[in-house]
């Protein structure tokens, strides 16, 4: 469990990044008015698209900052 913290503060970078292709998605077909598959998609669910975008930077940056400090603990109980 060595590598815990750090391996939490990657799925939050992971969600952060997750949460940023959302919010570039919905504001690419905003702007364009994408006619692809995509963005039909993305048309039609576009609360769900902006609230899960929003949702996945706000538990990313949770779950790095828990990430952290479990890393910081860990480090600090080494020396």
């Amino acid at each position: 469990m060595k590598n815990a913290g750090k391996q939490i503060k990657d799925v939050g970078t992971l969600l952060i990044v997750i949460g940023a292709v959302f919010a570039l998605a919905v504001i690419y077909v905003l702007t364009f008015g994408d006619s692809s598959p995509l963005g039909y998609i993305i048309e039609k669910h576009f609360i769900f698209v902006t609230v899960g975008g929003l949702l996945c930077f706000l538990f990313g940056i949770i779950v790095r900052s828990k990430g952290r400090t479990k890393e910081d603990q860990a480090n600090q109980q080494s020396k």
